[in-house]
């Protein structure tokens, strides 16, 4: 060995995390310059070792996850598995939550709020469906949503806010004085009995 040369300290091929690669350059640094021993995470060499580390560990973890969205198999976005489907002709839908039409009866006027984004606490109307024994009337402020899903309730919410008046309960059609009235096939208007100045064309 040449004069002045230091010994190589051999390289862990298998370091992939933050820790095993500041280890190795630590070791690395400890061959090259034996008088370092500074491990004062302040100096500004162990800051820039731990700086490294972080750096290789994000392109580890980058270079495992390229790997495994590569296969159908290991894929764990939605994006990549869509990707392979649409490699064999096969287009994938998004999905989406369970969703009904519900009639509502009110007394007085009443706003239908939905939630405002996800995690949001904000005042949300429940609808809950009904479950064996459950009583006619249920205030779900008495009930966490937990409690009432162990009742066997489903809750479910509006998809749009929405102010909800008495008089539209129930609207009639003006039959203009036909006894049989009925609309016919693929209508899409009707003239209703009465006036309803609350009443808007929906917006969803």
């Amino acid at each position: 060995m040449p004069a002045g040369t230091a010994k190589s300290a051999p390289i862990d091929y298998l370091a992939k995390d933050y820790a095993s690669f500041r280890q190795l350059m630590l070791d690395r640094l400890a061959a090259l310059a034996p008088d370092w021993r500074e491990r004062n995470p302040a100096d500004l060499g162990i800051a820039l070792v731990e700086l490294l580390a972080y750096a290789g560990d994000y392109l580890s973890y980058q270079q495992d996850a390229v790997a495994t969205e590569a296969y159908l198999g290991t894929a764990r976005r939605r994006a990549s598995v869509r990707r392979h489907a649409r490699m064999v002709d096969y287009a994938m839908h998004d999905g989406c939550n369970a969703r009904a039409w519900v009639r509502v009866q009110v007394l007085a006027k009443t706003d239908l709020k939905r939630r405002a984004r996800a995690g949001s606490t904000a005042y949300t109307t429940k609808l809950l469906t009904r479950a064996a024994g459950q009583p006619a009337h249920i205030a779900f402020d008495a009930f966490t949503e937990q409690q009432l899903r162990a009742l066997g309730v489903e809750v479910f919410e509006p998809l749009q806010d929405a102010s909800l008046f008495p008089a539209h309960n129930q609207m009639n059609f003006h039959t203009w004085g036909s006894h049989e009235c009925c609309l016919p096939r693929g209508a899409t208007s009707a003239t209703l009995a009465g006036a309803f100045p609350d009443l808007k064309a929906a917006t969803y």
